[in-house]
């Protein structure tokens, strides 16, 4: 029995070596293959909760890949990704980093169904609202030229994003995030630390594709217990913006600008020579407040107050031109309430190009209200002279039929 030993433990040693030969054969043929490539994909389909397929797979997993179409589709998701082509170096994982030299596809198509809406939970935490990565991920290199999203309430395009950076478990370094979004260029780059309190240094610049398109850049510091903004905007108006944001809840931000031109129409244009934009209060209790001068297409003031609350709001404006001519307007809006919108308007209106000559001394005095443009309503007096006559007119607007009344001296 004894002397059978040696033999027993060399014929062990033997077959240990030939599994760990043939498993490494095995994970080769996996990683540094195409056919294995395609095993994998068939092995992920029996894990996964929906359908991967890929068509025309070349390449490994282990350096690089390219395919023509990847399609996964889940009950409640559907991703599709077309010439898409892949370079990292998967061996880094072995250092708790993944580096990706090289991301392109040409069309990334993400569509999500929408769920029935979970049961009221616990408000989430705030310290942990980012996700914690494992490992590092280095992208060197990412070009998408065009990303759908159609998901619950969100359905836009997205071109020509771009994305280099450095992705650890404590901090992200984007050295740039670039987009195409409405015939704007986005850049951003900076710091963020995805750990409470969240420290923050971000840029942010848009340009315009088009001339008349916004132009603007944006800076942002801070953590959770301030935020802290500045920016300058360069088009369609000069404006300077500051604001911060206090505890995720106290917000000031203002906007001041000095010249503002608006083209309504070829004929009609509003321009504006100064103006001061505030927002203050908790972000369920805002305020908002303008006060501008116009010196088209009426040399006048206006000012406006804006309450915003989750359940309603409250807006109040006024535009008084050089003659003291006023006109004042109050609006209501509460989505608990039939009609939603109620609103009440009145004042004097100056002689300007809209209006004949043949009128003066023109005041208004109306209410209206209405949810939507088939049930809207309004009832508005019209007082005045025409051609040195006591002028009236009762206008009134129902059914999506207007009803006026005139009388004369």
């Amino acid at each position: 029995m004894i002397t059978r030993l040696p033999k027993l433990l060399r014929y062990m040693v033997l077959s240990l070596a030939g599994l760990l030969i043939l498993l490494a054969t095995l994970v080769a043929f996996l990683l540094k293959s195409t056919p294995g490539l395609h095993v994998l994909i068939y092995a992920a389909n029996h894990v996964l909760t929906g359908h991967l397929s890929v068509k025309r797979l070349s390449g490994t997993l282990m350096h690089a890949m390219t395919f023509k179409k990847l399609t996964y589709r889940a009950p409640d998701l559907t991703l599709v990704i077309t010439q898409g082509k892949l370079n990292w170096r998967l061996n880094d994982l072995w250092h708790h980093r993944l580096t990706i030299k090289h991301l392109q596809a040409k069309h990334i198509k993400v569509q999500m169904r929408p769920q029935v809406p979970a049961p009221p939970t616990i408000a989430p935490d705030v310290k942990h609202l980012l996700p914690a990565l494992p490992i590092t991920l280095l992208i060197q290199s990412s070009y998408i030229h065009k990303l759908t999203l159609d998901l619950p309430g969100i359905k836009d395009t997205l071109t020509k994003l771009q994305l280099q950076g450095r992705f650890a478990p404590h901090i992200w370094q984007i050295g740039l995030f670039e987009l195409m979004f409405r015939d704007e260029v986005l850049k951003l780059t900076g710091t963020l630390y995805p750990v409470w309190p969240y420290q923050t240094r971000l840029q942010l610049s848009v340009s315009p594709v088009q001339q008349a398109l916004l132009a603007a850049h944006l800076t942002l510091h801070g953590n959770f217990w301030r935020y802290v903004w500045e920016g300058h905007i360069k088009h369609p108006l000069t404006a300077h913006l500051e604001g911060s944001l206090s505890q995720g809840k106290s917000l000031h931000s203002q906007l001041s600008w000095s010249q503002w031109r608006w083209t309504i129409n070829p004929t009609t244009h509003l321009a504006s020579s100064e103006g001061l934009l505030t927002v203050d209060g908790a972000l369920d209790n805002l305020v908002m407040q303008l006060k501008t001068h116009l010196s088209a297409p009426l040399p006048s003031t206006l000012t406006a107050r804006l309450h915003l609350k989750p359940d309603d709001f409250h807006l109040q404006t006024s535009l008084v031109d050089a003659l003291d001519h006023r006109t004042n307007l109050a609006l209501n809006y509460k989505p608990q309430h039939t009609p939603l919108i109620q609103g009440h308007i009145k004042g004097t209106l100056p002689v300007n190009p809209y209006v004949p000559e043949a009128f003066t001394k023109l005041a208004i005095d109306g209410q209206f209200s209405g949810s939507k443009l088939e049930d809207a309503q309004l009832s508005m007096q019209v007082t005045g002279r025409y051609l040195n006559q006591e002028a009236q007119a009762q206008i009134n607007y129902a059914h999506q039929a207007i009803n006026t009344a005139i009388q004369l001296g």
